[in-house]
């Protein structure tokens, strides 16, 4: 028996493009500190020109020595949260120890993801039922 023939088929898949998952957005980030005796206060400010309504996180990596001179780092995790265009400015009291100089502080893997507001529909209040 001989056997002749062609057999094809076809697939169609249709996708649809995902939406991005998150708004990632550009944040730049200003930094004052002070140490006092025993801890640092930290000044930060966030900003984006991306979006006004926004969150994201950092972290805070404060380096000092102690008594015996030795380095050390402490890294401190922040979180932010903005709902309009102003600079988002916050004030932190950091622990480091007795004994210790300063030496800096910076912020390190600033991010940040643009949010939505409500939207006017959400923000009205639920109707009132009469008895």
């Amino acid at each position: 028996m001989k056997y002749e023939g062609h057999v094809e088929k076809t697939y169609v898949i249709e996708l649809e493009p995902a939406s991005p998952r998150n708004n990632y957005c550009h944040v730049s980030v200003g930094i004052e500190y002070l140490q006092k005796n025993a801890s640092v206060i930290v000044d930060v400010t966030l900003d984006n020109p991306d979006c006004a309504a926004s969150s994201g996180s950092y972290a805070v990596a404060v380096k000092f020595r102690d008594d015996n001179g030795d380095s050390q780092t402490l890294e401190f995790e922040e979180k932010w949260q903005r709902d309009n265009d102003k600079p988002l400015e916050t004030q932190q009291d950091y622990y480091m120890g007795n004994n210790v100089d300063l030496v800096s502080v910076r912020v390190r893997k600033p991010k940040c993801v643009c949010t939505e507001l409500p939207t006017a529909a959400n923000d009205e209040p639920p109707p009132t039922t009469t008895k």
